[in-house]
């Protein structure tokens, strides 16, 4: 209840920051979301499951039809080469093979809609921490400069001390700007996939947080192997070719077009097969090291954001003392601004990193 309440009152806060749109006159209709419940609404509003799952009543319809056609070869006192394919089970194996592969594929499709929508709820948090330490950074800006042009008019400093702390205040109100059309973006970016249309705002529940994570490759790897629907074609597809040639070679001699034509296809399925899954689990053991990468990241953005700390309250003090100029405390004031940014920006690759490395280890993307 709590994490609601403080939601709302974000979103009250972010609307005021948010550029208006003519089209948007009707007042927004307003989801509270929790991530999980982004998801589900994703899968429930996507086309391309439906698609999915027609694809697979297709295919049994047609392996039923299949292994009515397998029955009546047999009983055929007609030998042709197309019949002995079927009689032989090709066409049934193939109708087998397509209702195997839609349901890995709905489950793939699944995958990439999760982790996509995943990726643009986690975006839009971002964008909201952004438009915060931009509103904070002007806000600090407005106070500079309110201390800089008392003390000029006491004397103590020059009128370019006065400028510097005005462009500093125009490129922090432009930078704050700019957060919020990115957050616009952001939020009609998670409005298309969440398949709605209309004037919407969201209230998303789940922060960014996360705990350390180790993948281990080694041992997920072999498993993704088996379960990822681009390896599971392949290898559907070899096993489908060898049985086509295996028929083959029993009613074609070795030196006909039919089985050396038979043979390649199967061979270079089999090639396909073995020499891309090798690729597909280098490429989940890139997504493994892209969550050591990005922690990394994320610890020397967290130690420099507490020097960056550090050394604005210094700098402040030195200010105030008459040790430094207004020029020196504003860029060390956008050095903090800076360092603010790369954390948060920091948090959301990490975690990110985590969530797609899950997704790899299963069907896929």
């Amino acid at each position: 209840m709590i994490k609601k309440i403080f939601a709302l009152l974000l979103i009250l806060t972010l609307t005021i920051l948010i550029p208006c749109h003519a089209e948007e006159t009707a007042a927004p209709t307003m989801y509270i979301l929790t991530l999980e419940d982004a998801i589900n609404m994703a899968l429930e509003n996507n086309q391309q499951l439906v698609a999915c799952q027609v694809k697979k009543d297709a295919a049994e319809t047609t392996l039923s039809v299949a292994k009515t056609e397998q029955k009546d070869a047999k009983k055929s006192p007609i030998i042709v080469n197309e019949l002995i394919y079927v009689k032989n089970g090709y066409a049934v194996a193939a109708s087998e093979m397509q209702i195997r592969l839609a349901d890995a594929e709905y489950q793939q499709i699944s995958n990439r809609i999760s982790y996509q929508v995943t990726e643009k709820y986690y975006t839009i948090k971002l964008a909201e921490q952004l438009l915060l330490i931009h509103q904070n950074g002007h806000n600090m800006a407005k106070e500079n400069l309110e201390i800089v042009s008392s003390q000029f008019q006491m004397g103590m400093v020059s009128d370019l001390e006065v400028q510097n702390a005005l462009i500093q205040v125009t490129r922090t109100d432009y930078a704050r700007r700019d957060a919020s059309r990115n957050y616009w973006l952001a939020r009609e970016d998670f409005k298309i996939a969440l398949g709605l249309e209309g004037n919407c705002e969201f209230s998303l529940i789940d922060n960014i947080t996360y705990e350390d994570y180790e993948p281990n490759p080694d041992a997920e790897i072999p498993v993704a192997l088996t379960t990822r629907y681009d390896v599971m074609a392949l290898r559907e597809l070899a096993q489908l070719d060898e049985l086509y040639f295996t028929i083959t070679e029993k009613i074609t001699a070795e030196n006909t077009a039919d089985y050396k034509n038979a043979k390649s296809t199967w061979l270079q399925s089999q090639y396909n097969y073995d020499t891309n899954s090798q690729l597909i689990g280098l490429s989940i053991r890139a997504s493994a090291n892209n969550i050591h990468t990005t922690k990394e990241n994320l610890d020397v953005a967290t130690m420099a954001l507490e020097v960056k700390e550090r050394e604005y309250e210094t700098a402040q003090l030195k200010f105030s003392m008459g040790m430094i100029t207004n020029l020196e405390l504003v860029k060390v004031q956008t050095e903090l601004l800076q360092a603010q940014t790369e954390l948060e920006s920091a948090k959301l690759s990490y975690k990110l990193a985590m969530e797609k490395y899950q997704y790899e280890i299963t069907y896929g993307l």
